[in-house]
């Protein structure tokens, strides 16, 4: 499994920008403000965090799953397969969210998130497209490997 497929949000370049940390599983950087409250005392952007917090926690499971099958010298092809689809999708997902909580920001080369989301969203077009992930699960599950 590449390491290239983990979630792309997780730098900081600049000290008012804020991103998901998947090491550490939390949000940094809250020292923006956002219709004059911090970012974390909205309830959408909440729910923003919650998703990219589980979905990045899902996908590294996944992503565990496949690695602890491959060291027990199993073939991993379909758990290969759903954690590469996964984690790609859920990079691009949480990369447009991030970049959502930026707005008109996120766009500009000063801040870190404009780039990140341009890394987030060619992963699921190389190194095996989500299409291809999803035929080689879908192969696997029809034949009850």
């Amino acid at each position: 499994m590449s390491g290239n497929r983990t979630c792309a949000i997780n730098r900081r370049r600049n000290k008012d920008e804020f991103y998901f940390d998947r090491r550490a599983g939390r949000i940094i950087g809250f020292g923006q403000k956002v219709f004059g409250k911090p970012v974390n005392a909205n309830q959408g952007f909440q729910w923003y965090l919650a998703d990219m917090a589980t979905k990045t926690e899902a996908a590294k499971a996944l992503t565990l799953n496949a690695a602890a099958l491959r060291q027990a010298g199993k073939n991993i092809t379909k758990e290969a397969a759903m954690a590469k689809y996964y984690a790609s999708e859920t990079a691009v997902e949480v990369a447009n969210k991030a970049l959502q909580i930026h707005g008109g920001y996120g766009y500009m080369k000063e801040y870190a998130i404009e780039r990140q989301y341009r890394d987030a969203r060619i992963i699921p077009i190389y190194e095996g497209t989500s299409e291809v992930q999803k035929m080689v699960i879908s192969r696997a599950v029809i034949n009850g490997k």
